[in-house]
């Protein structure tokens, strides 16, 4: 069992490393043109304050799961869920295709990208790659990405981490979408009625 448990948080540890890799080189690149990234005060006081540090916290959050999960398993061992071996295998796989979404919207979105939403500084509205059918796929890749590392993990603590940062991360999308509103008027609400938030509107 232990030789198992081994094996899955390599597993664990692999995806979050891709995923710190993917997020790194387009966050590179973006810096490279010189768009702002980071938070600042201005797009804190436009999106909330309460907003804006919930989505500092689902990153802090991500962080304690892999330190937790990864680094620290003795100290939730007791959390453990006694999931099949096939069903964290999906989780596996579910959170690699959930990687190839994430850069698919990172390449989409290219110098648009940031942590934050500024109207008068978005740049263009992206509608190409994921955005043709999905409004927030991004979001729809973390998601899934979490979801598929809870059940990799198989622990009821890592699973309640991940759905607190789902949930925060959900939160904003609707102050994301008045900012966007904001910014492109018209043409983001005829986009909105043919698009879905997280899945494409069939």
């Amino acid at each position: 069992m232990a030789g198992d448990e081994t094996t899955f948080r390599l597993v664990f540890s692999v995806l979050i490393l891709l995923l710190s890799i993917i997020r790194a080189y387009y966050f590179l690149k973006v810096r490279s043109t010189g768009r702002k990234v980071f938070w600042d005060r201005e797009s804190i006081r436009l999106e909330g304050r309460i907003t804006a540090l919930s989505i500092q916290f689902a990153g802090f959050v991500f962080f304690v799961i892999f330190v937790l999960y990864a680094v620290f398993p003795d100290w939730i061992s007791g959390f453990a869920l006694a999931l099949p071996d096939w069903l964290r295998w999906l989780g596996a796989l579910l959170s690699f295709l959930s990687l190839l979404l994430f850069a698919w919207t990172h390449q989409a979105l290219g110098a648009s990208w940031a942590l934050h939403i500024q109207p008068g500084n978005q740049g263009r509205l992206v509608t190409t790659g994921p955005y043709s059918r999905v409004r927030h796929p991004m979001y729809s890749a973390i998601f899934l990405f979490l979801i598929g590392i809870s059940l990799v993990s198989s622990n009821l603590l890592i699973v309640l981490l991940c759905a607190a940062s789902i949930i925060l991360i959900y939160l904003r999308i609707k102050r994301e979408e008045e900012l966007l509103i904001m910014q492109f008027g018209g043409e983001y609400t005829e986009y909105m009625k043919r698009t879905g938030k997280l899945l494409p509107k069939f």
